[in-house]
């Protein structure tokens, strides 16, 4: 493809022959640029070994839209990224108003200009235009603080898919979590012989670290959407608060499994049931609930389900502590406390894991909500 005709499709609007202009003039900039249409409205995203300078960036796309001469370029949006990014570091809508002849509009030397490092895009500047002539343009920058364009168009439509998408990721990220749970209780704990080991160890917490990675993508994708700071900060403040939620959910299953077990093996309705669990747990860790149960099974692995269990629970306990005392030559009592930290610590680092992983998956949703949300395919 010659320059000529690159240049005659820049100037209809060619989203792609404008790239391909800029990053032949940036190129010793050590800057790349993405370029594409979004509600009538041009965006330039560009992304280069540190930060575009923004003086810089803004005058060299001024100057170059100007030098087109095209008729459509009204608004210009440019975004600057550092290295790998996932959101831009500022900002700029840039107007190209057409100045009225009424008003004496003034060609393109009458608009503002500042010394610019070497760098333009490489097109004809037309010269013809004089003072009063109609259709002269001049251009002005709007600058905004924060990392995104407020004044970009939207649609009442596209904040019914942030909401939608934003129930969505959350139910899915619990559906998810509700199932692994489930098939943990139901089959790895279950497994004769090691299933109580694997379960002391809580090792199907690695598995519901799926359930947090869709989450933390989840939300990344509905960020994404949001296209604003404040969707941002929403989609982002969900994701840290619902991370101790979806990790809770997992000793709230196997509490309500619990006591349907003691149900059935009783003949006895739930309610009741309740106050026979909140009893033995209170016996035994002085709190009742969810809150008991999740400090007892930090103490022994294995619940307690019939009668007979219940009162022979305390004697094995204090067995095991005997047997682990005599092997140690530390107290009873001693090695029953570092058992409990011991489980109290696993339970942190999983907690721990878990976060990073929604939050490690956050970033990643964000990046490829960018690239889906922000430019068209072949944009």
């Amino acid at each position: 493809m010659t320059n000529a005709s690159l240049v005659d499709r820049a100037r209809q609007g060619d989203s792609e022959a404008i790239a391909l202009l800029m990053n032949q003039s940036l190129e010793a900039h050590r800057i790349r640029v993405r370029a594409w249409w979004q509600d009538q409205c041009f965006r330039v995203a560009a992304e280069g070994a540190a930060v575009p300078d923004q003086d810089f960036l803004v005058e060299f796309v001024r100057r170059g839209m100007l030098g087109l001469g095209c008729r459509t370029l009204a608004q210009v949006v440019i975004e600057a990224y550092g290295p790998g990014a996932a959101v831009p570091a500022w900002s700029v809508l840039l107007d190209l108003v057409p100045v009225p002849l009424s008003e004496g509009g003034g060609s393109l030397r009458d608009a503002p200009e500042r010394p610019v490092p070497d760098a333009r895009l490489r097109v004809p500047v037309e010269t013809g235009a004089r003072p009063g002539r109609p259709g002269a343009r001049v251009a002005t920058a709007v600058r905004r603080p924060g990392p995104m364009v407020t004044r970009l168009r939207r649609s009442p439509g596209r904040w019914g898919l942030f909401a939608v998408a934003l129930v969505s990721a959350i139910a899915i990220a619990v559906l998810v979590r509700l199932c692994l749970v489930m098939l943990a209780e139901s089959t790895v704990y279950r497994a004769p012989f090691v299933g109580d080991v694997l379960h002391s160890l809580e090792v199907a917490e690695f598995l519901n670290l799926l359930s947090f990675a869709v989450l933390g993508m989840g939300m990344g994708l509905v960020a994404a959407i949001a296209r604003s700071p404040w969707g941002w900060r929403l989609a982002g403040g969900l994701t840290i608060a619902l991370v101790p939620l979806l990790f809770a959910l997992s000793p709230m299953v196997r509490h309500h499994l619990w006591i349907e077990a003691i149900a059935a093996d009783r003949a006895m309705p739930v309610v009741q049931v309740q106050g026979v669990a909140n009893g033995f747990l209170r016996d035994h860790v002085g709190d009742g609930g969810l809150w008991g149960f999740y400090r007892y099974t930090a103490q022994s692995a294995i619940v307690p389900v019939t009668a007979e269990e219940m009162q022979t629970a305390a004697t094995l306990d204090q067995q095991v502590n005997t047997l682990l005392a005599g092997l140690l030559r530390q107290e009873g009592d001693r090695v029953a406390r570092w058992m409990e930290w011991g489980s109290w610590g696993l339970r942190f680092f999983y907690f721990m894991v878990a976060a990073a992983s929604a939050l490690s998956h956050f970033r990643r949703g964000m990046r490829l909500g960018w690239r889906w949300f922000q430019t068209p395919a072949g944009g």
